[in-house]
């Protein structure tokens, strides 16, 4: 997807230079919080095959006591292989490393799309999905 021209004849051959699109997960509709935390499992995703054309993927996590609290909560950033097309991150041990609590009971993922240099490729992020279960709290 590029910029329609001016005369929007056709389509300019430069990407935009950044997207960015984000879930929201809440553990509160399945974990019985307290006695109940979420244990954060993997995010897993897709991208196209395009992505190898250049750009990169990468997400931003978020965990918060509050949906509200989400925006503005601490974050850390992970940015996924260039060659893979699918994969897991750990959402525990990257909170983890990053000193962030890992048992917030709500968790945004944001997914930050980056066109190559040029910017005449962009990557291709088919879908990005989260897993946790309950644990009791400790």
């Amino acid at each position: 997807a590029g910029f329609c021209l001016a005369d929007c004849q056709g389509r300019s051959p430069l990407y935009s230079p950044t997207a960015t699109y984000w879930r929201d997960y809440a553990a509160t509709g399945t974990c019985k919080i307290p006695p109940q935390r979420p244990l954060w499992g993997n995010l897993t995703y897709t991208k196209g095959a395009t992505t190898l054309l250049g750009g990169q993927i990468s997400f931003k996590l978020q965990g918060a006591e509050t949906l509200a609290a989400l925006p503005t909560a601490a974050s850390t950033q992970v940015t996924v292989p260039y060659a893979n097309t699918t994969g897991a991150i750990n959402i525990q041990s990257v909170l983890n490393a990053a000193g962030l609590r890992d048992d917030s009971p709500y968790l945004r993922v944001t997914a930050v799309l980056t066109s190559s240099l040029d910017q005449k490729s962009t990557p291709l992020l088919q879908q990005f999905d989260v897993s946790y279960t309950c644990v009791n709290v400790e």
